[in-house]
C-alpha cells in the first residue's frame, strides 16, 4: 500500500488511497483502445466511491446520508467489474 499510515477504521482514508491506486493502475495499463476506454470507466467508478463517501459525510438528512452512501456502494460495484474487465484484458498481453 502506500507510504501513508491510514487508521484501519478511517474509511476517508482509505476510500483516497484506493482512488490513487485506481489512477496508477490505469496509468499502468496497455496503449490500446479497449484498454483507454475500460480505464475511463474504472478511473470514473474508482474515484467516485470516496467523492461519494465524502459527500455522505456532510448530508443534512440520514435519508440523504443513505442515499449518498448506496451511490458509493454502487461505485464499487462497478469498480468491481471494470477491475475485472481490466484484469482479464492484461491477461491476454
Amino acid at each position: 500500500m502506500s507510504t501513508i499510515q491510514c487508521s484501519k477504521f478511517n474509511l476517508s482514508e482509505r476510500f483516497f488511497l484506493f482512488a490513487l491506486e485506481i489512477v496508477k493502475l490505469v496509468r499502468s495499463l496497455p496503449n490500446d483502445p479497449a484498454a483507454r476506454e475500460i480505464g475511463k470507466q474504472l478511473i470514473r467508478a474508482g474515484t467516485s466511491i470516496a467523492a461519494n463517501y465524502e459527500e455522505a459525510l456532510g448530508s443534512f438528512s440520514r435519508k440523504d446520508f443513505t442515499y449518498k452512501l448506496s451511490t458509493a456502494s454502487a461505485f464499487s460495484l462497478l469498480t468491481s467489474y471494470f477491475s475485472l474487465l481490466i484484469s482479464h484484458l492484461c491477461r491476454r498481453h
